[in-house]
């Protein structure tokens, strides 16, 4: 199947696209608002996360792919407000609130792994520069 198509079959479920924007990985354009993974092909990559950071979040999202490699290839899905929202109803959501628990995303800076960044084999990074596409924290925040 040519990308192209993919597009059209993703276009008959999301109606709206929005402008992928401050996702947390690096990620090249094939097409219009079609993307590559954005991690080397031997990562393990995590849930998907539907980008609640965000000040919009898209409503629908289409995954395709040209090529899985063999016995990898699985995506998850998670939408974290309603997973927060149902957690905090468990005792350890009760128990996590009661002792001050709090997830917060630190993204790297850029300056401080120069010339070792994913591509090079490392880690997949995205430093807060390529997430918020800005220079200086002024500009992350605005």
């Amino acid at each position: 199947t040519r990308v192209e198509d993919m597009q059209r079959y993703a276009n008959v479920v999301v109606k709206e696209q929005m402008k992928y924007d401050g996702g947390a990985n690096p990620r090249e354009g094939i097409i219009a608002n079609v993307y590559e993974v954005g991690a080397p092909h031997d990562a393990w990559l995590h849930y998907h996360h539907e980008m609640a950071y965000n000040q919009h979040s898209m409503k629908n999202l289409a995954f395709c792919s040209v090529k899985a490699p063999w016995g990898k290839g699985d995506t998850y899905l998670s939408e974290n407000v309603s997973v927060t929202e149902e957690l905090m109803k468990t005792d350890l959501g009760r128990k996590l609130k009661d002792h001050g628990v709090c997830y917060i995303r630190c993204l790297t800076d850029r300056e401080a792994y120069q010339g070792q960044g994913w591509k090079q084999g490392r880690a997949v990074y995205n430093h807060w520069q390529l997430s918020f596409g800005a220079e200086t924290p002024d500009e992350a925040v605005a």
